[in-house]
């Protein structure tokens, strides 16, 4: 049983990681958590720019299905916020419920996707979903404050163009990984 334990991790001769071979779950939600926290102290406004929740559990959707997605973006947010002081407890629950909801369209509209460009469609759309949930938890009116919106201010294109990038360098990596598994 010990064998067939460490052969379903990925393990090779003791403690070697295959990384061929899919990330686990924890490693996806300690990535998001410790890359957040490393990343936080770029900030606009005494926000941080970078937060790797929606990226990750985007990731995690593709790789594993929506149940892992939901679970990686509850659990990241969560971590995140523990380890990083200026995300607070409302904006947990609001990224909880972004990348819970991305992750759900996600799967609902593009089930067993294999390609690049809907999960950087979602990563989009996810960080313009928390950009909205936020304002609506700060009390901004949307429709007289634009500027605050649909990716118009500085912190919110910085934040869109990261998630984009850091989905489609994981999406690369894991990809490139299952091709040269196969």
């Amino acid at each position: 049983p010990q064998a067939g334990y460490r052969r379903r991790l990925g393990y090779r001769r003791g403690l070697k990681k295959n990384m061929s071979e899919k990330p686990s779950l924890l490693f996806l939600v300690v990535l998001a958590s410790i890359g957040t926290a490393i990343l936080s102290p770029l900030t606009v406004n005494g926000f941080p720019v970078i937060v790797l929740i929606i990226p990750i559990a985007l990731i995690a959707t593709y790789l594993y299905g929506l149940e892992a997605g939901i679970t990686v973006g509850l659990s990241t947010s969560v971590l995140s916020g523990l380890l990083v002081q200026s995300i607070n407890g409302w904006e947990i629950i609001i990224y909880v419920l972004a990348s819970g909801i991305t992750v759900a369209a996600l799967e609902t509209f593009y089930p067993q996707n294999t390609q690049l460009w809907p999960l950087l469609l979602y990563a989009v759309l996810g960080t313009l979903l928390f950009e909205l949930l936020y304002d609506i938890y700060l009390g901004q009116n949307l429709l007289l404050r634009s500027e605050n919106f649909l990716g118009t201010n500085p912190a919110s294109g910085i934040r869109i163009l990261a998630n984009v990038f850091i989905t489609a360098l994981l999406f690369y990596y894991w990809e490139n990984k299952k091709s040269v598994q196969q």
